[in-house]
């Protein structure tokens, strides 16, 4: 009897050792599972982050950071959400737009994702920034300046944003101009004009 009662009692304490690694093995899994949810996917390179497929929520751009809200696409966006510009004499400049939260302001601003590529026998420098006019009739520009220029056969990254004192539109008309050769070289005259929307 006495070796019954033991084995009956050695089996209870293995039972229940083996019901606490379970317990605790799931609860292990879903905070494992908690933990992944909350990180989010970050960069600071404007085309990696400007790339729709690439599926990043935060932009960092030195001491601030930009969460990801929605893009907007126009006529010229492609399946990974990029549009391109370009003159008849090699410049190019590829970009995408999205509504974002600015952490440090907790404003929402349009981020430019993209890049100037010069293939043009001449230095450029960008003097009349990208402007747009909302639906809410709000009409803003660029707040860093889009670099200041690019040099003849340089490729050069650029981040921007498009501070809005206004509700975030659904839609609004951005209007890109022609970079210039030179101080002297006559402004603001249109190179692209593109209807975007909200997505």
């Amino acid at each position: 009897m006495k070796k019954v009662l033991f084995l009956l009692f050695a089996s209870i304490l293995v039972l229940s050792a083996c019901g606490d690694d379970n317990e605790q093995t799931e609860e292990d899994n879903i905070s494992q599972a908690e933990d992944e949810q909350e990180v989010l996917t970050e960069t600071d390179d404007p085309m990696e982050f400007g790339n729709r497929d690439n599926g990043y929520e935060v932009y960092n751009h030195g001491q601030s950071a930009y969460e990801f809200i929605e893009w907007y696409s126009s006529d010229l966006t492609d399946e990974e959400g990029f549009n391109t510009v370009t003159t008849e004499d090699g410049y190019e400049f590829t970009f995408s737009l999205a509504l974002m939260h600015d952490v440090n302001s907790d404003q929402e601003v349009i981020g430019i994702f993209g890049e100037h590529n010069n293939e043009s026998d001449e230095d450029l420098v960008f003097l009349d920034t990208p402007e747009v006019i909302t639906d809410e009739q709000e009409q803003a520009s660029t707040t860093f300046g889009l670099d200041q220029g690019v040099d003849s056969g340089v490729r050069s990254k650029v981040f921007d944003v498009i501070s809005l004192e206004y509700d975030s539109p659904e839609s609004f008309t951005m209007t890109v101009y022609y970079p210039r050769t030179g101080l002297e070289d006559e402004g603001d005259q249109v190179l692209e004009e593109l209807e975007f929307t909200a997505e």
